[in-house]
């Protein structure tokens, strides 16, 4: 699960790069869609090296 949430995040990310080109409101919508699996991501990492140094 936390596969497919790291992922996704990856997917959107590259789009707001990619996508840059089509306006600042597209790139800003695809951020704040981006954000929680931001956070999500961030999170996962953190509970692996815990785990990794646990």
């Amino acid at each position: 699960m936390n596969r497919g949430i790291l992922l996704a995040f990856l997917l959107i990310s590259s789009l707001v790069t990619v996508e840059g080109g089509l306006g600042r409101s597209l790139r800003k919508r695809l951020k704040s869609i981006g954000r929680p699996f931001e956070r999500a991501g961030k999170k996962a990492a953190e509970i692996a090296a815990a785990g990794a140094v646990g």
